[in-house]
């Protein structure tokens, strides 16, 4: 079984929050068993989002200038898998830079991540 999911770096109210946020996975061995075991991974290797993350909707586009919430990242957030069993991973990135400008870019970017090591879930292997 697989399991993806944003995680921050610290405990916080993603409405408010502060921090980085990751794309973590996990790997599930053995579920039904009674010693189920755990692989995770940060699936970028690196934070795509720092900050807030709104999730109240239209409403954040209003709001983002006098709260600080941001929506970019939205729900551009999905995961299957290849032939293999190797986890594919799409969402969003808002850390990048305005390639003209050099400053940070005010879209989110999207982002495919896909497992290239390791076991896959139906145990092919990724390569």
């Amino acid at each position: 079984m697989g399991v993806v999911w944003y995680q921050y770096d610290r405990v916080t109210d993603p409405d408010c929050g502060t921090g980085n946020v990751s794309v973590m996975a996990a790997r599930i061995t053995g579920a039904t068993g009674r010693s189920p075991r755990q692989t995770t991974a940060d699936a970028a290797g690196r934070p795509i989002h720092s900050g807030a993350v709104c999730a109240g909707g239209t409403v954040c586009a209003v709001t983002v200038g006098v709260t600080g919430e941001d929506r970019r990242l939205g729900d551009y957030f999905t995961v299957n898998t290849d032939a293999h069993g190797c986890l594919n991973i799409g969402t969003g990135d808002t850390k990048l830079t305005d390639a003209v400008t050099g400053n940070p870019s005010p879209n989110s970017h999207p982002l495919f991540l896909r497992q290239n090591s390791g076991p896959g879930l139906t145990g092919g292997v990724c390569a």
